[in-house]
């Protein structure tokens, strides 16, 4: 059982590191936004954009569930992807939908926030019996707040978080199990190419990499918000 489980565990010697994966992430959304705002009308190169693009959210709900293993204040890393979720929800919904307020279309630091939300409130709550029903109690009433919400992949990106999460230390199988619920939940439909993103995955080898300063990280959470304010001006000009 445990050579399977150092089996299912295993990491490249060298491969990418999660900065890696944050620069990718954040370029083939950026790709897949450019689909949208500037091809629309040339589906021969709005398709492979989209179809590009997918492979970011996996990216970014594996960080997002290293975040949650890493952070020493997961609370502050919630509030964090909060505060830059309402940064972006106005130059989101002008982009995406071409008016200041949408609701039931939130973009997708909400969901990432629904996901981290949980753990957050567990680490607050000094209890521990308490904390760990404030837990599980907490759990679906996400997953259903991000239904309400709209929020960008609703429940599913927020349980594709938590399968890399819960799934880190056999990481083969959380990869295989992502993969599987993805295709299960988006068969027929575009998204479902988010699998693509799963053998990329699987070269990293667990190294933070060169993004570690508060600055550098500040500098992806700001390229959210400012990449659709850049392709919006784009698209003024094309």
């Amino acid at each position: 059982m445990n050579k399977l489980r150092i089996l299912l565990n295993k990491r490249p010697a060298v491969g990418l590191s999660n900065s890696s994966i944050k620069v990718l992430a954040a370029f083939f959304m950026l790709l897949d936004h450019a689909g949208i705002m500037l091809f629309s009308d040339k589906p021969e190169i709005y398709w492979p954009l989209r179809i590009a693009g997918r492979v970011s959210f996996p990216m970014f709900a594996f960080l997002a569930a290293e975040g949650i293993f890493y952070s020493r204040n997961r609370a502050l890393y919630a509030m964090r992807l909060l505060l830059f979720a309402f940064i972006t929800e106005i130059p989101y919904n002008m982009a995406i939908w071409n008016r200041f307020f949408a609701f039931g279309n939130c973009n997708v630091l909400f969901t990432l926030f629904f996901a981290v939300a949980p753990f957050a409130i567990k680490d607050l709550i000094k209890n521990k019996k308490i904390s760990t029903a404030a837990f599980i109690v907490s759990m679906p009433v996400f997953c259903l707040t991000a239904v309400i919400f709209g929020a960008d992949y609703d429940f599913r990106g927020v349980l594709i978080v938590w399968l890399f999460y819960f799934l880190r230390e056999i990481r083969l199988a959380s990869f295989a199990a992502v993969g599987i619920f993805a295709l299960f939940v988006w068969f027929g439909n575009v998204q479902m190419y988010s699998v693509l993103a799963l053998p990329v995955l699987a070269l990293t080898d667990g190294r933070k990499g060169w993004i570690k300063k508060p600055w550098q990280k500040m500098i992806f959470y700001a390229f959210y918000p400012a990449h659709f304010v850049l392709l919006h001006f784009a698209g003024l000009l094309w």
